[in-house]
């Protein structure tokens, strides 16, 4: 996008500091608020803007030059952690482009940055493929009853091992069908995972403390895994194209896979033993 500066910049957050902004950017200039239409403000750890008609955000406005943009870039983790957005307000009489920083969500940002999908149309792609993460949880949970908590977590993990083989497949063009197939296949097989999950987790601790480890288990793994997974997909599809993003998910499902058998084979070990303690049963006289 071809750009006159100073252009305008919205901030939401840590920008609205003036004492912090001059020393970031020197020579960005504050000239008052703006108020951002149709999107509302959220903190999931920092804080971010969303998609959200008939809510309103109010930000400070501010004039940047190109170097005030670059560190802005920086301390914003462009493009990787944040991406960019445009809207239009009204400053000074005129109507004008203003920028604002959203945060990078992997797969809504691939596909209308590289795939060229409008971000409400792949909104409702995104939509389509929770539909089947939430259809998949159900089943997988009876079936979890029936043949054990650890081997359908194993038999989840090969099925996302083997999506991350092909996942490449899906994302490459613009192809909605394609798209929405892989979405689907994708959601459907995490999906697979949290029907067993819960339960499984809480098997591996002592019932004195089965809540608190369950929890901290499940969190700890979101944070360490799930705040860097968008990042390195980002890194990868940029470098080394799509297909590397479901090279990396095949990678993280084979050492989840290797973790799981090692822990269902400890159980199996564990309850052997335990039923050779046993004292043998009394035959009736």
């Amino acid at each position: 996008m071809h750009q006159t500066y100073p252009i305008l910049y919205a901030a939401y957050g840590a920008n609205t500091n003036r004492e912090h902004m001059r020393t970031r950017c020197p020579t960005a200039t504050y000239v008052g608020n703006c108020t951002l239409h149709d999107f509302a403000l959220v903190f999931r750890g920092v804080a971010d803007v969303i998609d959200a008609r008939g809510e309103e955000t109010v930000c400070a406005l501010w004039e940047i030059q190109p170097k005030d943009e670059r560190a802005l870039d920086t301390f914003e983790g462009f493009p990787f952690h944040y991406t960019k957005r445009y809207a239009r307000i009204q400053y000074r009489g005129q109507s004008r482009l203003v920028m604002f920083y959203v945060m990078a969500v992997f797969s809504l940002s691939w596909g209308t940055n590289e795939l060229g999908f409008a971000r409400q149309e792949y909104l409702i792609y995104q939509m389509i493929g929770v539909l089947f993460f939430a259809m998949m949880i159900p089943p997988s949970a009876a079936l979890a009853g029936r043949v054990g908590q650890m081997p359908m977590l194993i038999a989840a993990t090969l099925a996302i091992l083997a999506f991350g083989l092909v996942l490449g497949r899906f994302f490459h063009a613009r192809d909605a069908l394609a798209v929405v197939a892989g979405l689907s296949l994708g959601f459907a097989c995490m999906g697979l995972t949290y029907g067993p999950l819960g339960t499984a987790l809480a098997e591996l601790f002592p019932t004195a403390v089965r809540y608190t480890g369950a929890s901290i288990a499940f969190n700890v793994a979101g944070i360490l895994g799930g705040s860097l997974a968008p990042y390195i997909a980002t890194s990868l599809a940029k470098s080394y194209g799509i297909a590397a993003v479901g090279y990396y998910l095949s990678a993280a499902a084979t050492v989840t896979l290797a973790a799981l058998v090692a822990i269902h084979s400890r159980e199996r070990a564990r309850s052997v033993a335990a039923e050779e303690m046993l004292p043998p049963a009394e035959e009736p006289t």
